[in-house]
Parts: structure tokens; C-alpha cells; sequence
């Protein structure tokens, strides 16, 4: 299916707007810590269940994003393995103020 990487994206965006609005409003969830819950509900739950309907979206590659209170998600860095972006976490949640999460590309 060659659209499927496109469907996904749609998909996901819809996905993504409903969950931040239900996390936000229902359960008080704020900046980074919506942000991080919403990405893994999405990539770890749907995402899966998505590909056995349409088949494989590709290799895996994942991002790693930053969020601080009041402010816009921002992508520190692209195109790492899960392993490479929950290192990368650690080490700036170990150095650097704000909230870190992983997302799939």
C-alpha cells in the first residue's frame, strides 16, 4: 500500500489532537507530560495495530522531544534507534530541566 505512510500521518494527527483534548481536560495533564503520554499511546498502541491492518510503515526511526512548562514541543534530535533515543533521554533528563519523551517518526 503505497499511501500508507500518508494515512498514517492523517490518522495520527486525528488521533493525536483527540487524546491531547481527553488527557488534558479529563485526567489534568499539561506540557510535556501530555505530550509524552499522547506520543506513547499513539506509537506503542495504535501504531502497531495500524501496520498489522496496512502492513509495515518502514524501519523504525525515532525522535526525541523537549517540552518546557508554557512552551511548544521542539525535536532535539531525529532519526535514532529506540535504544539510541531512551539513552539520549536519560542523559538529558539527567542534566537539563524539562520533560523528555520519544516519538516515532
Amino acid at each position: 500500500m503505497p499511501d500508507a505512510r500518508k494515512k498514517w500521518e492523517e490518522s495520527r494527527a486525528k488521533m493525536v489532537d483527540a487524546l491531547e483534548t481527553l488527557f488534558c481536560f479529563d485526567y489534568g495533564l499539561t506540557s510535556g507530560e501530555l505530550h509524552a503520554q499522547v506520543a506513547w499511546v499513539v506509537d506503542e498502541v495504535f501504531r502497531p495495530e495500524f501496520e498489522k491492518v496496512v502492513g509495515s510503515l518502514g524501519p523504525e526511526s525515532w525522535s526525541v522531544l523537549h517540552a518546557i512548562p508554557g512552551m511548544e514541543r521542539s525535536v532535539v534530535e531525529a532519526g535514532l534507534t529506540k535504544a539510541q533515543a531512551f539513552e539520549l533521554i536519560a542523559r538529558l533528563s539527567a542534566e537539563k530541566n524539562g520533560k523528555y519523551w520519544l516519538q516515532r517518526e
